[in-house]
C-alpha cells in the first residue's frame, strides 16, 4: 500500500496537465440540419490514456486487502467491470448496456455506479463507456440536466456550472465535456450534440474470450 501511496500524486499530476492540454471547450451548436461532427485528434496526436502507471491489484488476496481513498472496499461486481472493460482499446467505446451483457451479470445502471466510483481511472478506461443512444453519457457522475445549472440570471456561483440555458441547448456538463475531450485525443469523434460520430463502426465488440474472463 505505501507503494500506492508514493505513486499515485505523480500519476494525478500527469493527467492534471493532460487535462489542461485538453481543457473542456463548449460544443458549438451546427446550422440547423447540418450536425457536424467534433473532430477526433489526427492519428499521428491521438494518445492512449490507459497507458500510465497504476496499481492495479489481480489476485483475490490483493482485492481483498485494497481499499478506496475514502477507506472503502470495492464490491466483486465492480471489480468484474473494471476487468472488462480494461478490453476496450484506445479509439473505440462501448455502452453500459454491451458492458453488462458481456459480463453476464448486472444492469446498466449498475454498471454505471461501478464507473463512477472508479479509483483506476485512466487505466481502467471508464472514459470509453457510453450511453445505449450513442450519447457521451455520464462522467465522474455527472448526466447533467437543468435541475443542477446555475440560472440564467445569476452572474454569481462557480462558473464550471453551465446555465440553464446551457444545458437545455447542450445537455452536457463541464465533466461530460472533459469525457468527450479525453475521447478526441484517442480518436473518436462526436457530433456537436454529444452522439458518438461514426456509430456501430466505432463500437467494441467484446469477444467470447473477453466475456468469459
Amino acid at each position: 500500500m505505501a507503494a500506492q501511496d508514493t505513486q499515485q500524486p505523480e500519476i494525478r499530476s500527469q493527467y492534471s496537465s493532460l487535462q489542461g492540454a485538453l481543457s473542456p471547450q463548449p460544443l458549438q451548436n451546427p446550422p440547423a440540419g447540418h450536425a457536424s461532427p467534433t473532430a477526433a485528434v489526427p492519428a499521428a496526436g491521438r494518445q492512449d490514456l490507459s497507458k500510465c502507471e497504476m496499481i492495479y491489484p489481480l489476485t483475490p488476496a490483493e482485492r481483498m486487502l485494497f481499499r478506496t481513498s475514502d477507506d472503502k472496499v470495492i464490491p466483486p461486481h465492480h471489480w468484474a467491470v473494471y476487468d472488462m472493460i480494461r478490453h476496450i482499446p484506445a479509439g473505440k467505446v462501448s455502452t453500459y448496456k454491451d458492458v453488462c451483457a458481456a459480463l453476464g451479470e448486472g444492469s446498466p445502471r449498475s454498471v454505471g455506479a461501478a464507473l463512477r466510483g472508479n479509483p483506476f481511472s485512466p487505466f481502467i478506461p471508464c472514459h470509453r463507456v457510453i450511453a445505449s443512444n450513442l450519447f457521451v453519457g455520464g462522467f465522474k457522475g455527472e448526466w447533467l440536466d437543468a435541475r443542477y445549472a446555475r440560472s440564467d440570471s445569476t452572474t454569481e456561483g462557480d462558473k464550471d456550472v453551465p446555465t440553464q440555458a446551457q444545458v437545455k441547448e447542450q445537455k452536457m456538463g463541464a465533466l461530460q465535456q472533459e469525457k468527450i475531450q479525453m475521447l478526441l485525443s484517442e480518436g473518436v469523434a462526436f457530433e456537436a450534440n454529444g452522439k458518438l460520430a461514426g456509430g456501430q463502426d466505432v463500437l467494441w465488440k467484446f469477444s467470447s474470450q473477453e466475456k468469459v474472463q
